[in-house]
């Protein structure tokens, strides 16, 4: 009976109230200065697709190639990039006849089109194109002028002509994504990781590379000097359409034949082959172009969906009416504020797009500033979101809405959608074990792209507020 009576005594308490502004769910049995009223709403925001001129994207991983889908329109992907070289000991002092046999340029991407699990690594590879496996490619390679080095200006819609000598061609290479010249069996292999193109370029550039290690080897001594030397190269693709590339690792090879004593016999000599790498890192410059075309018709406003592109900078704007969500506030406290996101699966043909895995979502005047930077969503002003059964769920998204109240009331909130990757960094403790903690945030800059929900039940902002 104590069981029955404490549950008559708990639905006595709870009531539904109503209130010219909200629903209102309160504890009308309590007194009046302990009684506490939850009220809902729902507000529906205004959504459009937007497309900017270009994004952050600081990244030695690069995209070359040119792809078209049939939604999204077609992208183009190309990069500048300088050279990190280790030190002064780069070359051996005994090259047979002080001559360089070769240098190429490796291209290395990963060997599916998918993400897959390498035991032999111990870790996730990275999709190593989108696209037709076997679409014809040409990649061809242009010097960076010694008059005009690459600056640190990441944002994608860097003009290549401004840097890169576009009358010379270093070297050219027809290409498959898709290595045929690999056999299926070493294809196949969990040591093979990565395709490359490898493109061989002006002999030379290898030499003059070698006699300034000879003649001046304090040039190979710092970063600012090599690359004052050797500015870098331009790569990109100037035949064929189908594929894009996710270039994990850009290098350089210096080959040449070494002379030195044999293991058995001192007194013999013997030749073996060598090489210098000098690869793309972080310590360098890597400028990346994205060029986004046919996408016009996303852009067009319409009353059932808007539309997310990357890396092409076409994002999802809502137009949060932040007056009529302060008229009803009043005296009540935000308890939590979800806004819920559905999407719409893309079109299947062989070669669509991924969707992008992550949202942030975040006020449209901060978009700028919040990537040049290592920023992560503080749940504040800024919130990410991941894909899940083609919706994404900011849970609680009140304390933005309060700040847009309490420093602008009288003017809407603008916010857009921006896919991205969250970086994270991990620590071991005794008790847990590995716990990783992320450090930054960037743009997306895989090719992906989704339709999102604009109608009132799949695009809505869930209120709950409190009053005492």
């Amino acid at each position: 009976m104590r069981i029955k009576g404490a549950i008559l005594a708990v639905l006595a308490i709870l009531f539904i109230a109503c209130n010219d502004d909200l629903n209102s769910v309160g504890t009308g049995t309590m007194p009046d200065e302990d009684r506490i009223q939850v009220y809902t709403d729902t507000i529906y925001p205004d959504a459009k697709t937007i497309k900017i001129d270009s994004i952050y994207a600081r990244t030695i991983n690069g995209l070359l190639g040119n792809f078209t889908d049939p939604m999204y329109g077609t992208l183009k992907s190309d990069y500048l990039c300088q050279f990190y070289t280790q030190g002064e000991n780069v070359f051996p002092d005994t090259i047979v006849n002080s001559k360089i046999d070769s240098i190429t340029l490796n291209i290395l991407y990963g060997k599916h089109s998918t993400r897959w699990y390498s035991s032999y690594a111990s870790a996730y590879i990275d999709g190593g194109w989108i696209g037709d496996s076997l679409a014809p490619m040409v990649a061809t390679v242009y010097p960076v002028r010694q008059d005009a080095p690459l600056k640190e200006d990441y944002y994608s819609n860097v003009v290549p002509a401004k840097y890169a000598d576009l009358s010379t061609i270093y070297g050219t290479k027809a290409y498959t994504a898709k290595d045929l010249t690999v056999p299926d069996s070493v294809f196949n292999s969990y040591t093979y990781l990565y395709s490359n193109v490898r493109i061989k370029l002006p002999n030379s550039l290898g030499q003059k590379m070698y006699d300034e290690w000879k003649k001046n080897p304090a040039t190979y001594s710092s970063l600012d000097k090599f690359n004052k030397f050797f500015p870098g190269l331009y790569i990109t693709t100037t035949t064929g359409s189908g594929n894009i590339l996710n270039v994990a690792y850009t290098r350089i090879y210096v080959h040449f034949k070494v002379v030195t004593k044999s293991v058995l016999d001192s007194s013999v000599d013997s030749t073996y082959a060598g090489s210098t790498p000098f690869p793309v890192s972080k310590e360098v410059v890597q400028l990346n172009q994205y060029k986004s075309t046919n996408d016009e018709k996303l852009l067009v406003n319409n009353s059932t969906e808007t539309y997310l592109k990357t890396p092409a900078g076409i994002f999802t704007q809502y137009t949060i009416p932040i007056p009529e969500i302060a008229a009803k506030q009043k005296d009540k406290k935000f308890n939590s504020v979800k806004l819920t996101v559905s999407a719409l699966s893309n079109d299947n043909w062989q070669y669509k797009l991924n969707v992008p895995p992550t949202l942030l979502l975040l006020p449209k005047d901060s978009l700028i500033n919040f990537f040049e930077k290592p920023h992560v969503a503080d749940n504040k002003t800024s919130y990410t979101a991941n894909f899940s059964n083609y919706t994404y769920n900011f849970n609680n998204i009140s304390s933005l809405i309060q700040y847009a109240i309490d420093n602008k009331s009288n003017e809407n909130l603008e916010v857009v959608l921006v896919p991205v990757t969250v970086v994270s960094t991990s620590y071991s403790d005794s008790y847990y074990g590995t716990i990783n903690v992320p450090y930054t945030t960037n743009h997306y800059l895989l090719p992906s792209g989704i339709r999102l929900k604009k109608d009132k039940e799949s695009l809505k902002l869930d209120f709950i507020l409190t009053k005492k």
